[in-house]
């Protein structure tokens, strides 16, 4: 994975650089490339994030985890720690939140007995949160307070343009222009 950042401020490129290199470990798309423009005196952060196409098959439950009943409640032992939270927010949608906790990282606990045929439940399928995975991926790289947030897709890119201030349609134009390559 290539990792470009260009800025005024060698130190912040620096560490956006050492930022992006971090959250892209724990990051469930695999990228190819992120190219950053960060403009502190403008208020302008663009990014352009390069992925492999979304591809495998659906999550299950089963996929990622093992279960076990026992005295009217299930365990989840977590296999693949990538799709915990998705597994957490599917058991809350399912069992609602007060029947769910979670002792440690890798154990979930259902309050209730679970049929086998729910460790088939499909949790995750790549099209339909890729897109998604990826924006949060680059509000996590964005400074705060830059609210503004213009995407825009490529065939196996996207391309953001993050500010505090509303730029011109001309403005948008340029810092997209110099993100596409």
């Amino acid at each position: 994975m290539d990792i470009i950042v260009r800025s005024q401020d060698a130190k912040g490129a620096d560490a956006y650089r050492r930022v992006a290199e971090i959250r892209a470990h724990d990051f469930p798309v695999e990228i190819d490339k992120i190219e950053m423009e960060i403009d502190p005196e403008e208020g302008v952060f663009a990014a352009r994030l390069a992925y492999k196409e979304a591809r495998g098959s659906f999550v299950t439950i089963a996929n990622i985890a093992e279960s076990e009943s026992e005295d009217g409640e299930t365990i989840f032992r977590i296999k693949d720690e990538t799709y915990a939270p998705t597994l957490l927010r599917y058991l809350w949608d399912a069992f609602g939140r007060s029947m769910v906790e979670q002792p440690n990282r890798l154990e979930i606990l259902v309050k209730t007995e679970i049929e086998e045929d729910f460790m088939q439940s499909v949790i995750f399928e790549p099209s339909e949160e890729f897109l998604d995975d990826i924006i949060t991926f680059l509000e996590l790289l964005a400074p705060e307070g830059f609210r503004i947030w213009n995407v825009k897709k490529e065939k196996n890119a996207l391309l953001v343009v993050a500010s505090e201030e509303v730029l011109s349609t001309q403005r948008l134009d340029q810092v997209f222009q110099s993100l596409q390559t």
